[in-house]
């Protein structure tokens, strides 16, 4: 009976230590994954954190493309910090991404957009810099103000992922050629009115006080002018565009 008693015990004792162990376990493997933003210059306060963190995670849910921020101070380090090394730095690789890094260099704010994956190609480079030259987002990070700037990024980006960024262009655009188109045929349905309104009016009588006798008609052809302009066929030569390889790279710095 002793015996039975102490086995019980051990038993009991066995699988608490077994549970606490599971727990911890996926407390860990729950915290492996990096934070959507990572502020390695502490220029922001937990509650700006926080609301950031937030808008980035509703944006990778809701565009299945993971959403990351990345602010550091490069008078600490001397370091620049791109796609590949953020990636390194967090220790993931991701498919499809949209990073935003901000640097603080010298006195001055500056914020590069990077993508890779599907952003890549989702959004275009005229939305890129629509994007960055946004004035809610130029001049709120320029200034400090990162937690404006960043989350007014995260809310055109994420616009962008999704193909609604440049609809709403659309929305702009097609009505106003609808409203261009119909006051240009109202002004040339008036001027065909007063026009054939016109042609009801007494005519001049032409052949009463005017005479043309054509006797000689020729034409002359002087000069000929050939320009030969020799094209370039060659693969070379220079042009912009994205930095980095076919899986993504950097769409701008400000």
């Amino acid at each position: 009976m002793k015996n039975t008693k102490y086995i019980l015990i051990l038993t009991t004792i066995v699988c608490i230590l077994f549970a606490f162990a599971l727990d911890c376990s996926a407390e860990y493997i729950g915290t492996t994954k990096s934070k959507p933003i990572i502020d390695d210059a502490d220029f922001l306060i937990s509650s700006e954190e926080i609301k950031i963190e937030n808008a980035l995670r509703s944006a990778t849910e809701s565009s299945g493309v993971e959403f990351r921020v990345y602010v550091y101070n490069y008078d600490d380090s001397y370091h620049y910090v791109n796609m590949y090394s953020y990636e390194a730095m967090v220790g993931e690789s991701f498919d499809d991404l949209v990073l935003l890094i901000v640097s603080y260099e010298f006195g001055e704010y500056y914020y590069e957009l990077f993508t890779k994956g599907s952003p890549d190609t989702d959004i275009s480079d005229k939305e890129a810099d629509k994007i960055l030259d946004n004035e809610k987002v130029y001049d709120n990070i320029k200034s400090g103000n990162l937690t404006e700037g960043i989350l007014e990024y995260v809310s055109l980006a994420e616009t962008a992922v999704k193909g609604t960024l440049r609809n709403s262009f659309k929305k702009v655009f097609v009505p106003s050629l609808v409203i261009s188109f119909s006051v240009a045929a109202i002004a040339a349905v008036s001027v065909i009115a007063i026009y054939k309104r016109k042609q009801h009016s007494p005519s001049y009588p032409l052949e009463k006080y005017a005479r043309l006798d054509l006797n000689v008609s020729r034409d002359t052809f002087r000069n000929k002018f050939v320009t030969r302009v020799r094209i370039n066929t060659s693969s070379g030569g220079g042009g912009g565009g994205r930095s980095g390889g076919g899986g993504g790279g950097s769409r701008g710095k400000r």
